[in-house]
Order: C-alpha cells, then structure tokens, then sequence
C-alpha cells in the first residue's frame, strides 16, 4: 500500500459516489453502479491499463502503477460502490422499516415473531404508541399541503430513527 494508491482509491472512490448521483438525478440515465460488475470502475481500469499506465511507463517508469497498486485503488472504488443510490442508499430505510410492516401483515413472520429475534438497534423503533405515525408514514406518506412537494426535516418522526441510524451509520461509513 503506497500513499499515491490510498489517495487514487480515496478519489475513484468519491468519483463513483458524486458520479452516480449526477448520473441518475440531473442527466437522467441508468445507475451507474447497478450490479455486481460496476462499469464506472471496471471500464476506468480498462482504460487506465490499456492508455494510461503504458503511457506513464514509457514518460516514467515510477510513475506508472504497479498492480498492487491498482489492486488497492480498485478495491477502494468497489467498496464505495456499496454505498451510492443503487445499493445501500437505496435499501437501507426500506430494510429497517418494512420488517414492522410484514410481522403485522404476513402471518409466518407473525407466528415466528421474526422481528423480535432481532436486535432493537437494528430496526427503526415502531411502537404500537407510534406506529400510526412511524408505520404508517414511511408506507403511505404524510399529508401536505399541495404546494408543498415534500414534508419538512422537521416533520420526520427522528425519534424512532436515531437509535439505529446511530448503529448503521458508522458501520457504513467505516466501510
């Protein structure tokens, strides 16, 4: 691990994460890191073999990546592609918050009390003194005014996110 490969794989890490979403919320194309072959890293690693480091080697030879390094700015990039819209952003709420929903509506997970085996800190906190406004809200909305597009921050029952927000978080962001 040399200094200039932590800095490429923190870089190409950030690219993957700024370029998705650029790519998906303003020109409106397809994700960007939609599978397990993400075509952002693998064609930039194509293209970097094939022009780039040939280039380097013939201006400067220490210039030029070896493939540990590579192997290490690779392996940055792919991590971070856990992270944008497609994945983890995608389905973290969904997960913690529709086991609430399937242990009232589902009778298997009803009986087996799915959602009791599990740690709290791992589930938004439903309770029944808030699962009208918790549940119910993250399933079906919340009112608005019409000339409103969204509800406020303020508006969010934080309450029965912080806890496991406060587990999640870190764990993703240590990845």
């Amino acid at each position: 691990m040399t200094g200039r490969a932590i800095i490429l794989g923190l870089v190409g890490a950030c690219v993957i994460c700024v370029a998705s979403i650029i790519n998906r919320h303003f020109i409106f194309q397809t994700r960007l890191v939609g599978n397990q072959m993400p075509v952002g890293v693998f064609g930039t690693l194509i293209l970097f073999l094939l022009l780039v480091n040939p280039l380097l080697w013939r201006i400067k030879q220490a210039w030029a990546l070896t493939g540990k390094e590579l192997a290490v700015v690779i392996a940055m990039s792919l991590a971070a592609c856990a992270i944008p819209e497609s994945n983890t952003a995608r389905i973290l709420t969904p997960a913690l918050m529709l086991p609430h929903h399937h242990q009232l509506t589902e009778p298997g997970w009803k009986s087996l009390g799915m959602v009791d085996m599990l740690p709290e800190r791992m589930l938004a906190e439903v309770t029944p003194e808030n699962e009208n406004e918790v549940l119910g809200g993250y399933l079906w909305g919340k009112s608005r005014p019409k000339e409103q597009a969204h509800i406020r921050l303020s508006e969010i029952p934080w309450s029965a996110w912080t806890g496991t927000l406060g587990f999640w978080i870190p764990l993703i962001l240590s990845l």
